[in-house]
């Protein structure tokens, strides 16, 4: 039986009962819809909150209490010990500098490849714009009158826009910076300065670096305020929060045993890290998850149960008309697909007008295509319980009931 034949008889039999079919459209739309909620809050375990699920912040006790150097020479000492079996916790890190070139400009660098890393400032705080990618592009806070830098280097007019372009010069050398994103600095913690007393540039790793060399200031008095840690391993597993737990009180030890002048003034470690509170929080959102799944699978059986039943003697017609089994299966199964990927698409409309809505109208915070792909994924496999269903039903149905008084 030609493929394009049985696609058409599987439209024709989903549409045909419009009373089902749109009941159930609607059904699936509210269940992929809840599916889509729960896989957006497991990814955002790995964005918004991956330090909290797998990993752990070192901040500087107050400003200026840490120097690059001291910070370096840490993170080096952290690392030693891993190389030599100690700490091997320790996947990947992150270090957030910053340094005053005047008494009206501060610059922060930013590890573009790792954005997630720094609690403070990353890209779920965007307002206007997006993340800086590349060494020329910047993000600064938004909404702060800027004064002009007291240097002859750079003048700022007015609040800076997404789109700007600052340019530094210092007589001989360049910098062009152009600005791509406007941050919120109200979760800001560690870094306790009115945003109105200066100009802020966050800007790329390298760029940082250019900018101090600009400034003719050494690189190990610029100062450090946050060394990010991640651990490798699953969100939930077991190993992940002993991994952190490890790193964590290694971190502790390397502190205790030496001065504030080797390394600089620390916070204290918390002696508990709030680990309960992120596996409560994962285990919830998985434990959600898997009731809107059952929900799914109950609904593709009562969906597969109801085309069996009421589509036997169409079923029996076919089988009579010369179908065979595999023909009659597929138009069927289509009829269950047809009806789950539509409510899909109708309910990931909803999920994204949604989460539009709540983010006062912005694109940035749309759901991510790892979790759209996850969440049609998921719609799919909630079916095949049904579509095996209907393949036992079919298997079972003679053609001489097409003959069959009703």
């Amino acid at each position: 039986m030609g493929k394009i034949r049985v696609l058409k008889k599987s439209i024709k039999f989903t549409v045909r009962s419009k009373r089902r079919f749109i009941v159930f459209l609607l059904i699936f739309a509210i269940v992929s819809s809840f599916v889509t909620f729960f896989i957006n809050d497991i990814d955002t375990l790995q964005t918004d909150l991956y330090l909290e699920q797998k990993g752990l912040i070192l901040n500087q006790r107050n400003e200026f209490s840490v120097f690059n150097n001291q910070s370096t020479r840490l993170l080096n000492e952290i690392l030693d010990i891993k190389a030599s079996g100690g700490l091997e916790a320790v996947e990947n890190y992150a270090v957030s500098r910053y340094a005053d070139l005047d008494a009206g400009l501060r610059i922060f660098s930013l590890d573009v490849k790792n954005p997630w890393m720094n609690a403070d400032v990353n890209p779920s705080l965007i307002q206007q714009g997006k993340y800086p990618s590349t060494a020329n592009e910047i993000m600064v806070p938004t909404g702060s009158f800027y004064f002009k830098s007291t240097s002859n280097n750079v003048a700022i007019k007015s609040d800076i826009v997404v789109g700007q372009v600052l340019e530094f010069f210092d007589g001989t050398d360049l910098i062009e910076l152009t600005v791509v994103g406007t941050f919120d600095t109200s979760k800001m913690t560690q870094i306790n300065v009115d945003v109105k007393e200066k100009l802020w540039i966050f800007l790329h790793d390298t760029t940082y670096d250019s900018m101090l060399d600009l400034y003719n200031i050494d690189e190990d008095a610029s100062y450090t305020y946050s060394m990010s840690f991640v651990v490798p391993g699953l969100i939930l597993s077991e190993t992940t929060y002993q991994a952190i737990n490890d790193l964590n009180d290694g971190i502790k030890v390397i502190l205790s045993e030496n001065n504030t002048d080797s390394y600089g003034i620390w916070a204290s470690q918390a002696e508990f890290l709030p680990l309960e509170d992120s596996v409560k929080k994962a285990t919830n959102t998985l434990v959600s998850l898997g009731f809107a799944v059952i929900g799914g699978i109950i609904l593709s059986i009562m969906l597969s149960y109801l085309i069996s039943r009421f589509r036997r003697r169409e079923i029996a017609v076919l089988k009579a008309l010369g179908y065979s089994n595999g023909s009659v299966r597929t138009t069927l199964v289509g009829e269950v697909l047809t009806t789950s990927i539509s409510g899909f698409f109708v309910g990931m409309t909803l999920v994204q007008g949604i989460l539009f809505y709540t983010s006062d109208f912005k694109f940035d915070n749309l759901l991510r295509w790892v979790a759209f792909l996850a969440s049609f994924g998921i719609i799919v496999l909630i079916t095949l319980p049904g579509i095996f269903l209907i393949s036992r039903k079919i298997l079972g149905v003679s053609p001489s009931e097409a003959f069959r008084d009703k």
